[in-house]
């Protein structure tokens, strides 16, 4: 997921390390973190288009029913997947890791999706 305008990312350097690494505030985990919550949200409530508001428009989702690329194709998706497997469920997401990918502006997000009936 790509970072949204305005979110503040501190650049630090080693000192013995020329190299910069971009580190994500406490703040913009927060944000990721709620972000992901109205993505759980929207999904329990099949609210599809706000739970593709949740992505930016070069977002990619990769799941045990596959990978979509952009807007379109994760419309698609949780259209399916909601219609044959989510149905009824709670999403609750749990063991919450945001990491910096070191390139473009980009983080990584990962967790245990969880569903309850």
């Amino acid at each position: 997921m790509t970072l949204p305008k305005g979110w503040k990312n501190e650049q630090k350097s080693s000192s013995t390390n020329e190299q910069k690494s971009t580190m994500i505030s406490v703040d913009d985990k927060i944000v990721i973190q709620e972000l992901i919550t109205k993505y759980n949200l929207a999904i329990d409530n099949k609210n599809i288009d706000e739970w593709t508001n949740t992505w930016t428009d070069d977002g990619i989702w990769t799941t045990t029913f596959g990978e979509a690329k952009g807007k379109t194709e994760l419309k698609n998706m949780v259209n399916k997947i909601t219609n044959e497997f989510a149905g009824g469920k709670r999403h609750v997401s749990t063991n919450i890791i945001i990491d910096d990918a070191s390139t473009n502006n980009m983080i990584n997000a990962k967790s245990y999706l969880r569903h309850l009936k």
